[in-house]
């Protein structure tokens, strides 16, 4: 009996804790032309996140490709190409499936990724769809993990346009202090290395 008490407490203390990490209230784009989107995007950036190795599981994921291929019913496959911890490590795969929002084709609902769910937004992509920003928040118990993800159609961004995604990444209410920067160039020594994905 008194164990469960003090359990009881715990509980109601942990409940009482000043969470106050919230996701911001970002607007993500709509009339995304998805089959333009579709293809193999480079990471240029990314904030530190837990399915790409960063943080406490030891091994960041370099030269991170992200392919997205359309499915029936506005499904789309996301393949993750990588190589752990550097450009000579061995490579990695990650795969998992979204949707395009019927109310918002640029808000992309995770269907098959557990146990990660949310959805991830596209904030920006340019007319050529050559570059584009992507984003994810969710919030439980007020603790926040947050994702924002710099893409170019090629494996060098120019500093002048990643800097331009930064701006409306913060215009947003994006914090993007934490960003982790890649450079992409020499990362494929060889043409197969893309052409699989």
């Amino acid at each position: 009996m008194e164990k469960h008490a003090c359990l009881l407490l715990l509980f109601f203390l942990f409940l009482s804790l000043p969470f106050s990490e919230s996701c911001p209230n970002v607007e993500p784009v709509c009339g995304v032309d998805m089959k333009r989107f579709s293809g193999i995007w480079f990471e240029i950036a990314r904030k530190p996140c837990y399915m790409e190795g960063d943080k406490f599981l030891g091994h960041p994921y370099s030269c991170v490709t992200h392919q997205y291929t359309e499915l029936p019913n506005d499904h789309y496959e996301v393949f993750i190409n990588a190589k752990k911890g550097s450009s000579s490590g061995e490579f990695v795969h990650e795969i998992y499936e979204v949707h395009s929002d019927t109310n918002c084709n640029g808000t992309l609902p995770v269907v098959s990724k557990w146990p990660f769910q949310g959805s991830y937004q596209i904030l920006y992509v340019d007319e050529a769809y050559s570059h584009s920003l992507l984003y994810s928040c969710n919030s439980v118990l007020g603790v926040k993990t947050e994702g924002l993800w710099v893409f170019s159609r090629s494996p060098v961004l120019a500093d002048d346009i990643k800097a331009n995604l930064l701006a409306i990444a913060t215009a947003k209410g994006v914090d993007v202090a934490d960003l982790n920067h890649f450079v992409q160039d020499g990362c494929w020594r060889k043409s197969s290395d893309v052409a699989f994905l």
